[in-house]
């Protein structure tokens, strides 16, 4: 993956320069992620930071939610490397 930029005040997104659409929860999970940075979360920790409310929330939507994040990010990485990024490019 090239360089993540990540303003988290902004919820600005990007990858090599180029902007990365992220939603709600999207944000919020690399929100967590990139604070705490080298270190594990649990699980339950995403769960009641992410949803708010630990006891509703199936444990594989962590997993869904993560999945979703990785293969955007991925695909984000992998369309800066291959085109030829213009001022208002965005994944």
């Amino acid at each position: 993956m090239g360089a993540l930029t990540f303003d988290p005040h902004l919820r600005n997104v990007s990858i090599d320069g180029k902007s990365v659409i992220l939603h709600g929860r999207e944000l919020m999970l690399l929100d967590m992620l990139m604070r705490h940075a080298g270190r594990v979360v649990s699980r339950q920790v995403l769960i009641e930071e992410i949803y708010g409310f630990a006891d509703s929330v199936e444990p594989k939507a962590v997993n869904l939610l993560v999945l979703r994040l990785r293969r955007r990010l991925k695909s984000c990485a992998r369309a800066s490397k291959f085109t030829r990024r213009a001022a208002s490019d965005t994944c």
